[in-house]
């Protein structure tokens, strides 16, 4: 539980550092792209297969296992919706956040889905070939980087919270024996890649797809017992 703390400790403090970058600056994708390309690397170099076979060796214990991991993933995304209900409002109104993390979504997603597919890297528990990269870990932190977007201006304090969350997730799927630590490396960073490329996108969308249904338009998260997502309503 120590290499734990430890590995925690990194990842939050590398995501962090974007607390007060502005949104569009280039400057702000070198952490995902850094951890996105190291990710990369460690699983098909040497040193990277040691590394994971090294931190796995420390985080597994046989035996020990932890649902948290599925239950906290979306919970900073919650938390924006939360916030705003009990009038700490954020950046954006209900529609248009949730068209940025509706589209958040559905960048990483294919990603994850489609690099899974590529690679076929075995996972630690060694029951399929889709371990690469963490789709658990790129959710939490796209879900993080959109609660540190909605309220950076209000307290920093919000996306330490998010990123804390985030990096929970990336740790615990490594404790479970799901991921590798460079599955949660690039699943990191495709998430918060994700969140950054939709706020990129979010002014056109809201303001060329909704710009006449906008009034007429409702979105709603739905959340089923094994699924959840979004329901989108428009009347023209």
């Amino acid at each position: 539980m120590k290499r734990l703390s430890i590995i925690l400790i990194v990842l939050a403090s590398m995501n962090t550092h974007a607390q007060q970058d502005t949104c569009f600056k280039p400057k702000k994708w070198i952490i995902p792209s850094g951890l996105i390309l190291t990710g990369t690397a460690a699983t098909y170099s040497n040193w990277g297969k040691d590394l994971n076979n090294s931190i796995q060796g420390q985080l597994y214990t046989p035996g020990k296992h932890t649902k948290l991991d599925d239950y906290i993933a979306l919970s900073p995304s919650v938390a924006v919706y939360a916030l705003n209900l009990l009038g700490n409002k954020g950046k954006h109104n209900f529609t248009d956040r949730t068209i940025l993390i509706g589209t958040s979504y559905l960048i990483a997603y294919p990603i994850v889905i489609g690099t899974k597919e590529i690679t076929g890297i075995l996972r630690p528990d060694g029951s399929t070939y889709n371990s690469f990269p963490s789709g658990h870990t790129a959710i939490a932190f796209a879900s993080a980087e959109f609660l540190r977007m909605e309220y950076k201006d209000v307290s920093a304090w919000y996306g330490i919270a998010g990123y804390t969350v985030a990096t929970t997730v990336a740790g615990l799927r490594m404790y479970n024996n799901r991921h590798w630590f460079s599955d949660v490396l690039t699943g990191a960073g495709v998430g918060i890649l994700s969140t950054q490329l939709a706020y990129r996108v979010q002014p056109w969308l809201s303001q060329k797809l909704f710009k006449r249904a906008h009034s007429n338009t409702s979105i709603l998260p739905q959340v089923g017992k094994n699924s959840g997502g979004f329901f989108l309503s428009i009347r023209f």
